[in-house]
């Protein structure tokens, strides 16, 4: 497993024991052990159900916030499901295991269960405007990351770890490996747009270290850095709500439900472990809610 800052590698089951020997450690009543371990893996097992990779330092908030409210428990079981994420992710934070506490700020008495129509994806316009504003205002790297994040709904945690030798470009074909969750790998085509902007970058590289947008000193770059660059077109643009996440469930919505293609083709490009998570991306948006209604007006 691998995080941000570049510290010791340890597998998600090495971080949960040495999070176990640390409750220890502290002399935590054994009840409490118990409790908390058992509260990081229960949350582990469905932050990789719903196909989420480099556990813990890939978690987001939005993933602990659908995992609480996925519980449909009383008020003082999510407390507790919480006091436990809270321990484990600031200990990760102190040990280096991941840069951020996904967990900090969010109340779960007050998280509401998602519904698939707040899961956002972008419409072709937005789509449209945010990659224009990319172009017109975007480096050449930053280009080539949105590029790529909304061509292959690349998770910003893979995108930061892919090397130059996963990228193969032609005049005609191209594609990038990914590597996912666990030891799955997938292989994803790049269309010709994409092609263009990666040549682009590459031609004007640094040559530093082996990933394919390098940090300041030649290792992966932060995927916090992904978000940032991100975060700052979303405001340039003027189109409110743009995750590197939203440009991945733009792109499978668009696959599974604009395009039609079939799930388990869906499945694969997105590196789902399971067909059932991809089906979510099947589900009507909050858009289209609205195009329904507005229907019922027409003749």
């Amino acid at each position: 497993m691998t995080h941000d800052n570049g510290a010791r590698l340890l597998s998600a089951d090495e971080v949960v024991e040495a999070f176990r020997r640390e409750l220890e450690r502290q002399r935590k009543p054994q009840h409490t052990v118990r409790a908390y371990v058992g509260d990081v893996r229960s949350f582990r097992a469905h932050f990789e159900g719903e196909g989420g990779s480099l556990f813990p330092g890939g978690v987001r908030s939005d993933d602990v916030r659908g995992y609480l409210s996925a519980l449909k428990a009383k008020p003082a079981t999510l407390h507790r499901r919480r006091a436990g994420l809270v321990s484990f992710f600031r200990w990760a934070v102190s040990a280096k295991h991941c840069s951020e506490s996904p967990v900090e700020g969010l109340d779960a008495v007050r998280l509401a269960p998602l519904r698939p129509t707040q899961r956002r994806a972008l419409g072709a316009k937005e789509k449209k405007r945010f990659l224009a504003t990319v172009k017109e205002h975007g480096t050449l790297r930053d280009q080539a990351v949105c590029e790529l994040l909304l061509a292959t709904a690349i998770r910003e945690d893979e995108l930061v770890h892919v090397r130059l030798e996963d990228v193969e470009l032609g005049e005609h074909s191209g594609s990038v490996r990914v590597q996912g969750q666990g030891s799955r790998k997938r292989t994803i085509p790049l269309h010709r747009s994409v092609r263009r902007a990666l040549s682009s970058w590459l031609a004007a590289r640094p040559v530093l270290g082996p990933f394919l947008f390098p940090g300041r000193y030649g290792g992966a770059l932060a995927t916090s850095s992904i978000r940032r660059l991100v975060d700052k077109y979303e405001r340039r643009s003027g189109v409110a709500g743009i995750t590197p996440h939203v440009l991945r469930h733009t792109t499978l919505t668009e696959l599974a439900r604009r395009k039609g293609h079939d799930i388990a083709l869906v499945a694969a490009y997105a590196g789902h472990a399971k067909p059932a998570t991809t089906a979510l991306y099947l589900q009507p948006t909050q858009q289209d809610m609205e195009a329904a209604a507005d229907s019922l007006m027409e003749d």
